[in-house]
């Protein structure tokens, strides 16, 4: 709606977790290098945590677009799963072929899948996003999978990805033999004042941005860190909706006084470790015919890995605060009308004058020669 008014190619504060937008932060940066470090050494386990919106699933999608093609990657979205269903699940990312659905068959043909691949050289991680969710019963399955291993080399890496809950779910101490398996462990860090002014320019920039102007003012930027905390996702929603504002109100700069008049006082937005439910509540779903289906497959075999955005929560959370600022432009009467259609409307308008004019023309020409024929 208003990228042609910033001279924009695409929006640059989607909440969708797409690779290019990443911003490497020095936490950002660290995190990669324990990614890394931690799948070329096969150590097995691998935990990344991080507070809601500060880009987890961002930064692992764009980890798995620079892996080479000898890395097959299994990724599970959906985490409320029972023993059974996670192991399906796991196996139908993989690819992974089976006639009934016993557990035991189910086992079997993943270990044979992960120890044929170890042995052609290509190297299996599997990554459980939104991984707080896991009820104990399946970190413990998940422990057990990495049980799977040669003398000198484990077949299945796993990252778990998660929000901070996760953290204090591995304190269980039912759960310590998964806990001493974790070889690395590493919690993405909020951005600083002096990051979040470079993340908002490099959002812009990938999105085309190319004048030498700011469109953030300094003011505008200091106030964007004070209310979003430093948080991605918080900037992007704060960032989004300036712009849409300053869009209605025909301006080019964002000051501070746009990001006053966006700013949402909500609950959720000062606290996001509160925001979302971690489905604790939810029962566990039957081992049969009601164990979730696998999402779409995200392996890489032999072919650029295809990562599937898994933004429905977030495009929710937008879609919130959208119909905020929806409601806020109405009520202060705030019209917002490209430049574009301006000039369509004028042009329509001088074209439906000069043709008024031409038919009040022909009506007269035509009364002037009826006048001529009654003389």
């Amino acid at each position: 709606m208003y990228l042609d008014f910033y001279g924009l190619k695409n929006k640059p504060f989607t909440l969708s977790p797409d690779p290019k937008y990443l911003y490497y932060s020095s936490s950002h940066k660290e995190a990669v290098s324990q990614f890394i470090y931690s799948i070329t050494q096969q150590n097995g386990f691998m935990v990344l945590t991080g507070e809601v919106g500060t880009g987890k699933t961002t930064l692992i999608n764009a980890m798995l677009d620079c892996l080479p093609d000898n890395f097959l990657v299994a990724k599970i979205f959906h985490t409320v799963l029972s023993p059974k269903g996670l192991i399906q699940n796991v196996c139908k990312e993989f690819k992974i072929t089976f006639s009934s659905h016993t557990m035991a068959e189910l086992i079997f043909k993943l270990h044979e899948h992960l120890m044929r691949n170890c042995r052609a050289g290509r190297k299996c991680i599997l990554i459980l996003d939104e991984a707080q969710n896991l009820k104990p019963n399946i970190l413990e399955e998940i422990r057990l999978l990495s049980n799977f291993e040669a003398k000198n080399e484990k077949y299945l890496h796993i990252i778990l990805v998660g929000q901070p809950e996760l953290d204090t779910r591995l304190e269980d101490v039912n759960l310590r033999q998964l806990r001493d398996r974790v070889g690395f462990k590493y919690t993405l860090n909020k951005l600083n004042q002096e990051e979040t002014l470079e993340y908002i320019s490099h959002r812009l920039k990938v999105a085309g941005f190319s004048n030498s102007r700011h469109i953030f003012t300094e003011e505008a930027v200091e106030r964007i860190y004070s209310l979003s905390e430093g948080i991605p996702r918080h900037i992007n929603i704060l960032c989004e909706n300036a712009l849409l504002l300053s869009y209605a109100e025909n301006s080019q700069t964002v000051d501070a006084e746009t990001i006053e008049k966006v700013k949402i006082d909500d609950a959720s937005f000062a606290n996001p470790s509160k925001a979302e439910t971690t489905n604790e509540n939810l029962s566990q779903p039957a081992e049969d015919h009601l164990d979730r289906e696998a999402g779409p497959n995200s392996v890489r075999s032999g072919e650029p890995l295809t990562v599937k955005d898994s933004a429905s929560n977030e495009d929710a959370e937008y879609r919130r605060f959208e119909k905020r600022l929806n409601r806020f432009l109405k009520e202060n009467k705030l019209l917002v009308v490209k430049k574009s259609a301006l000039t369509l409307v004028l042009i329509t308008s001088a074209l439906m004058m000069l043709f008024l004019h031409f038919v009040v023309f022909l009506f007269a020409l035509y009364i002037g020669q009826r006048l001529d024929v009654l003389r």
